[in-house]
């Protein structure tokens, strides 16, 4: 599952027109939507997983008033999708694999999509192999105390495109589950070699006696979750997410990838997100440097001040 282009008009924030994606390639897989201050790269996010929420939604829909423009009525969204050969052969589709959503202050939304790709988009499931949409907001982060549903599927569905750190609380329970459960470690093996990777100082070696858990520095010294450094929890956040929901053939939206890691260490991470999952399209929106020069220009869309 790929996004090759958005165009909107009337969006809050941003301006009325079509952004074309550069093409997805196994190793060019990153791109970067760059501009000044209050541009609206945020903004183009937020744009992006609404319009796949209204047309076929995973959870709750967007507010209209957080994405129709000020003094305007209405919204349109127009999002042209790529597709694999499994997902065109699900799909079915007839014509091109294109939605619109148009999203009003007072009264329904008008959607627009082939029956196929709308089934298509939303099917959620954390088998690795169906494609996803999934948003790392800039308000990310492991709440200490959170409620999750018994079911966590069901419970990561509605969420997923969510802002706030709420659908982070799963994660301990997910590690749990993945270092103790019945699948012969396979799960906890990736989730301990990908943290590592984001972390090298660090390595998840278990769970502590209150069910969180536990990590080892180099020097042997232990630490539970609640006690990592804040680029550390982000290392986490990534690498337990990336395993849980099983992001492979997916759609990566990450506001500000370089958020609480030090300098460089925003590129490094995306570097072996994208080493993980190869074949998963990221959209980031960034103002730093060494994440713009991963990118390079090619893979940029630039946005002009609002």
């Amino acid at each position: 599952m790929r996004i090759q282009s958005i165009e909107t008009n009337g969006c809050r924030a941003i301006a009325d027109r079509k952004y074309d994606l550069p093409p997805f390639a196994e190793g060019k897989n990153l791109v970067a939507v760059v501009g000044p201050p209050a541009s609206g790269k945020t903004s183009l996010l937020d744009v992006i997983a609404a319009g796949k929420e209204v047309v076929a939604p995973y959870g709750t829909q967007p507010a209209p008033s957080d994405l129709v423009r000020q003094g305007f009525a209405e919204c349109k969204i127009i999002i042209d999708w790529g597709l694999t050969e499994d997902e065109e052969d699900f799909a079915a589709i007839d014509g091109p694999p294109r939605t619109e959503a148009i999203v009003r202050r007072q009264g329904l939304p008008d959607t627009d999509g082939d029956p196929g790709l709308v089934a298509l988009l939303e099917r959620y499931s954390h088998y690795p192999g169906y494609g996803k949409i999934d948003y790392f907001p800039d308000d990310r982060g492991i709440p200490q105390h959170a409620v999750v549903g018994p079911d966590l599927v069901v419970d990561q569905q509605m969420r997923r495109l969510s802002r706030g750190p709420g659908k982070y609380a799963a994660l301990s329970r997910f590690t749990r589950t993945a270092l103790t459960g019945a699948d012969e470690g396979r799960t906890g093996e990736t989730l301990k070699e990908l943290f590592h990777k984001l972390c090298p100082w660090k390595k998840l070696v278990g769970i502590g006696g209150l069910g969180s858990p536990v990590f080892h520095s180099s020097s042997g010294v232990e630490t539970p979750l609640d006690r990592l450094s804040a680029s550390e929890a982000m290392a986490f956040l990534f690498a337990a997410t990336f395993v849980m929901v099983g992001l492979h053939d997916s759609v990566v939206l990450i506001d500000t990838p370089e958020l609480r890691f030090g300098p460089g260490d925003g590129a490094r991470v995306l570097r072996e997100l994208m080493g993980f999952a190869p074949t998963t399209q990221f959209i980031v929106a960034t103002a730093d440097p060494a994440v713009i020069d991963l990118v390079g220009p090619s893979g940029t869309v630039s946005l002009g001040a609002a």
